[in-house]
C-alpha cells in the first residue's frame, strides 16, 4: 500500500502538476499545488480525491 504522499505525488507527476507545498494531517492535506491551464481544477482535484488512487 503506497502512503499518501506517494500517490499524491505520482498522481500529480501523471496530471503534469507541481505539489509546490504540502502538509498532511491525520485527518486531511493541506495543498498548493500548480496546475496548467489545460487541466481544469475541479478536474484535478476530483482525481486526487479518487479512493482507487
Amino acid at each position: 500500500m503506497q502512503t499518501t504522499k506517494g500517490r499524491l505525488s505520482s498522481s500529480h507527476t501523471t496530471k503534469e502538476c507541481e505539489i509546490v507545498e504540502g502538509y498532511i494531517m491525520k485527518d486531511h492535506v493541506h495543498m498548493l499545488t500548480s496546475i496548467p491551464p489545460k487541466h481544469s481544477v475541479s478536474r484535478v482535484v476530483g482525481f486526487l480525491m479518487r479512493k482507487d488512487l
